[in-house]
């Protein structure tokens, strides 16, 4: 039993704080292996258009009537047509009505529906609560948003230089910084990329080993102390210097020498039992006179 050996104060301590190191180890690992588990149901299987074309599993529509829709409808890249293709036969309708319909119905759908919209409503749409949605991939292509303006009006070189001036003064992009993130409900975009499960590394755990640490000195400064204590109740007893007494208990315990086993004195030395005549003799010697004693039963 452990109890049964460790009798001493210190060996205790170096037992108590061992085996509260390795529960909090195992606890630790098995935290980890189910968080990994869990994250990896939660990990999309879709990372781009290239691999939402290879399935049917999810399906992925747009707004009925609009430039995403056109995009598709009118591109000569093969996985776009492919995808139109999808979406133009799939049964139910994948198209929708409105951005926020599509919205919801990907909500509703629990991971089977895909909505494709431009990018500026995507991520802005991404920090607004209940965060429950995110953008896959990259862009599929790049195209700027412009100000309707009748023909021949005299304004417009007015407002395409004002437009430039800010684009290259970073003040759109500061803009964006400010409404869409910052103002934002759901944190920064990154941090929905980094929710994986990560491994266990020796920061996470670094504390438990520090109380491991402390815990080991502790029990060599105790160990110290009941050594000293000891040596100094053996001196005392046996009259000698702590130092000769601490000397002794050091080369007994390094060497193992100095470990006296209890003596026995012999009182009674017995010879083999004989029976006569229903009778139980025993000789012996007594020890205390040097005489023969004989006793009858």
């Amino acid at each position: 039993m452990f109890y049964s050996r460790c009798r001493s104060l210190s060996g205790r301590i170096v037992g108590g704080v061992w085996w509260f190191f390795t529960l909090i180890i195992i606890s630790s690992y098995t935290a980890n292996l189910a968080a990994f588990l869990t994250v990896n149901r939660m990990i999309s299987p879709i990372e781009s258009a290239d691999d939402l074309s290879k399935q049917t599993e999810i399906a992925y529509g747009s707004v009925n009537s609009g430039s995403t829709r056109d995009f598709f409808k009118t591109s000569n890249v093969d996985t776009y047509q492919k995808m139109w293709a999808f979406m133009s036969q799939a049964e139910p309708s994948v198209f929708v009505d409105t951005v926020q319909s599509g919205i919801e119905r990907v909500r509703k759908s629990k991971g089977q529906y895909a909505f494709l919209l431009e990018s500026t409503m995507n991520d802005f749409i991404n920090q607004q609560s209940p965060c429950d949605t995110m953008k896959v991939g990259d862009n599929l292509n790049s195209r700027g948003y412009g100000i309707a303006m009748r023909k021949g009006y005299p304004l417009k070189q007015n407002f395409t230089l004002a437009i430039l001036k800010l684009r290259e003064d970073s003040i759109l992009h500061l803009l964006e910084q400010r409404w869409w993130i910052e103002k934002g409900e759901c944190g920064p975009p990154d941090a929905k990329k980094q929710d994986s499960a990560n491994a266990l590394s020796l920061r996470n755990v670094e504390g438990v080993f520090y109380i491991l640490v402390g815990g080991l000195g502790l029990a060599m400064f105790v160990a110290l102390l009941e050594f000293c204590y000891k040596s100094r109740k053996e001196a005392r007893k046996a009259k000698t210097s702590m130092s000769i007494a601490m000397r002794g208990k050091a080369r007994m315990s390094i060497k193992g020498d100095g470990v006296s086993t209890p003596e026995f004195t012999k009182s009674l030395s017995t010879v083999p039992i004989t029976r006569a005549n229903n009778m139980l003799h025993i000789d012996g010697l007594d020890s205390c006179n040097g005489t023969n004693a004989h006793t009858q039963v």
